[in-house]
């Protein structure tokens, strides 16, 4: 026996709907670049603020140096791109060991003799430093903040907003 089949629903796009969905497209194709530019320096920054209270927590404390600084600015990294620098001596404050650091006739004004100058009330002869671990405990802080960040940007939110959910 053979059934027949007929036409149950037809679904026909009206249009007005096929240049609404166009011209929705075209939106998000020309705002994706500068949404995913702007998405990307929040991540950075977010990431940097993240590593700063991270090198506070270790004991770091701001003094001329150039390390909280370069943490709070985001570094264009490429087009759409943006990254944090970390300076070579916040990477020697994570991982270097406890040594002595004696201080020699020809190092009369680095940071270290400075410091030590301005805190201790004198220059002694030689000094004990140790290792203030913060990169390592700030990254993986940084990376659950940064993806809540990604969640919330521009980019998802314009996407979602796209396919109406």
């Amino acid at each position: 026996m053979a059934y027949r089949t007929g036409i149950v629903l037809r679904v026909s796009p009206d249009k007005n709907d096929i240049v609404r969905i166009r011209d929705k497209l075209n939106r998000l194709v020309t705002n994706l670049p500068r949404s995913a530019k702007r998405d990307s320096y929040n991540i950075a920054k977010k990431a940097g603020r993240t590593l700063q209270f991270s090198a506070r927590s270790a004991g770091i404390r701001k003094w001329r140096g150039l390390l909280f600084n370069m943490l709070n600015r985001p570094v264009k990294a490429g087009e759409n791109a943006y990254s944090v620098q970390i300076p070579e001596y916040g990477i020697y404050l994570d991982e270097m060991g406890e040594h002595v650091v004696s201080r020699l006739p020809r190092q009369p004004n680095i940071n270290l003799w400075m410091w030590a100058e301005k805190k201790m009330g004198g220059m002694p002869p030689y000094m004990r430093v140790h290792p203030h671990p913060w990169i390592s405990k700030g990254l993986e802080n940084a990376r659950r903040k940064v993806r809540r960040e990604f969640m919330n940007g521009h980019v998802v939110r314009s996407t979602k907003k796209l396919v109406g959910r």
